[in-house]
C-alpha cells in the first residue's frame, strides 16, 4: 500500500500451493498502485483440505520435508516525462519528540515506458530443520541492485527432503520486517510482523497486520 495503510493497493501475489510442483514456486513481482516506493505491506498465508490429482498421482508435501522462505526487492528506475506536487504524510525529526506531519512533496506524475530494471539478491531465511538450533533464522535484508527504496518485491518458497539428523518441528509462523536506511544512518527498523500459526491456519487462511519501515514511508 502507499501512503496510508490498506490505499493505493496493487494486486496480491501468490506462490503454488505446497502440493502443487512441490511447492517450488515464487510469487509474480508485487508492487503499490503507482509501481513506486511502497510504504507498507501484509502477508497471507492460506491452507485447503486436498492436494491436487496429478497425471503421475497425488502430488503432495509430506512430514519430511524441509523448506524456507525467500524474497527478492527490485527497483524500476522509471525515467519521469511529468512532473507535480501532492500532499503527503511523515514523521518531523526537528521536533521532539517527533511529530506526523502533512507536507507537500514534488513527485512524477507520469513515468516513460523506456525504463531501467535493478532486482537484488534474493535472501532466504534458515531451513526450517535448522531453526530449533540456529542463532539467527532471519534472512538478510533483501534490496535492490541499485541499492534504491524498493519498487516491487517477491516471495518464494524452496523445498528439500528433511535431514535424517534433524528434529522435527509442530508447528511455525512467517515472520517479515522492513527496513529503511538513508545516507549513512540508519532511519530505523520497522516492527517485525508474524502470520498466525500453522496449525491455526484453515481453508480461509490469516494474514498479517499492515507493517513498513519506523516512519511508514518509502521502505
Amino acid at each position: 500500500s502507499d501512503w496510508k495503510e490498506g490505499q493505493n493497493t496493487g494486486d496480491v501475489g501468490w506462490t503454488p500451493w505446497l502440493s502443487e510442483n512441490y511447492g517450488q514456486g515464487e510469487t509474480p513481482w508485487v508492487f503499490d498502485r503507482d509501481h513506486y516506493d511502497p510504504d507498507q505491506m501484509k502477508v497471507f498465508f492460506q491452507g485447503r483440505e486436498t492436494a491436487i490429482e496429478t497425471d503421475t498421482g497425488t502430488n503432495t508435501v509430506t512430514n519430511n520435508t524441509d523448506f524456507r522462505i525467500c524474497v527478492a526487492a527490485a527497483n524500476s528506475d522509471l525515467p519521469c516525462v511529468k512532473w507535480g506536487y501532492e500532499y503527503y504524510h511523515h514523521y518531523d525529526y526537528s521536533y521532539d519528540p517527533p511529530r506526523w506531519v502533512t507536507d507537500t512533496r514534488y513527485v512524477c506524475q507520469q513515468y516513460s515506458a523506456d525504463y531501467r530494471y535493478y532486482a537484488g539478491s534474493t535472501e532466504c531465511s534458515v531451513w526450517a530443520s535448522d531453526a530449533p538450533t540456529s542463532s539467527n533464522i532471519w534472512s538478510e535484508y533483501a534490496r535492490p541492485s541499485n541499492k534504491k527504496d524498493f519498487d516491487e518485491l517477491k516471495v518464494s518458497v524452496e523445498l528439500r527432503e528433511w535431514p535424517t539428523n534433524k528434529q522435527n518441528i509442530k508447528d511455525f509462523q512467517i515472520g517479515f520486517q522492513f527496513m529503511d536506511k538513508i545516507a549513512f544512518f540508519w532511519r530505523g527498523d520497522g516492527d517485525a510482523v508474524y502470520t498466525d500459526w500453522l496449525s491455526n491456519v484453515n481453508k480461509f487462511g490469516t494474514e498479517t497486520k499492515w507493517f513498513g519501515d519506523a516512519d511508514n514511508w518509502d521502505a
